[in-house]
Order: C-alpha cells, then structure tokens, then sequence
C-alpha cells in the first residue's frame, strides 16, 4: 500500500473533505497516522518539501481555464441541442433528420464558442505585448 506524507500545516482539499485528527504532526487514514508509514519511506525528506512547495505556490488559479475549456463547450453543445429540439426542428416529422440537424447546429454553436474564445485570447496576448 502506497500512502504519501501530507503534512497538516495548511489546509488542503483531502484534509477539508475527510475527517482527519489535526492534532497529530500528519494526517491520520483509518486510525493509522501517516508519520508511521513516512518513517519507513526513502523519500520522506523530500516528500514533506514537495508537499510545502506546492501549498506555497503562488501560481494562478486555474478553475476558471477548466470552466472556459471543458465545462462551458460541454453545456453549450447540450443547449444547442434542446434548444433545436424544442424550438427550431419540432415541425420535422422525421425523428432521425431532426436529430442530425440539431446535432450539427450544436456543433456549429460549439466550433462558433471555440473560434471565439481563440480569437479573445488572440486578442489579450496583442494587448500584453
């Protein structure tokens, strides 16, 4: 079993969702405290600093790049779709002619959002530089 050193000197996302004992040096799993499994690994030293590394990092966020990317084309594409269902192509008696059409519609609107989104980030790269 691979278990890695977290040290409980900051607040991160696995010590907020679980209900560990911050009263230890490290983070307790189902009642065995991490310091046991970190004294018998080679790494241990440079595990902690990698660990204080990145709790001090001072990178941007990047929620937002992964809402922009993947979450807003994935919820674009499914609107399309409904959205031509329901208001556009109802009149089409043909279920599967309707379906293709609101498939490529919402693949326009998608490759549309795409096109847009480069040509913004085009856009702010020119005004920085």
């Amino acid at each position: 079993m691979v278990v890695a050193c977290l040290p409980t000197t900051k607040l991160n996302l696995l010590e907020i969702t679980t209900s560990f004992n911050y009263n230890v040096p490290f983070v307790s799993i189902h009642g065995l405290q991490m310091d046991k499994h970190c004294d018998s690994c080679g790494q241990k030293d440079s595990c902690k600093t990698i660990y204080g590394k990145l709790g001090n990092s001072k990178l941007p966020p990047v929620l937002l790049n992964v809402v922009i990317a993947l979450l807003l084309p994935l919820i674009f594409f499914i609107a399309t779709i409904v959205a031509t269902e329901k208001f556009f192509f109802e009149g089409i008696a043909n279920s599967l002619w309707r379906n293709v059409l609101s498939l490529a519609a919402a693949i326009v609107v998608v490759g549309l959002y795409l096109v847009i989104l480069k040509l913004c980030q085009f856009l702010l790269r020119s005004i920085k530089h």
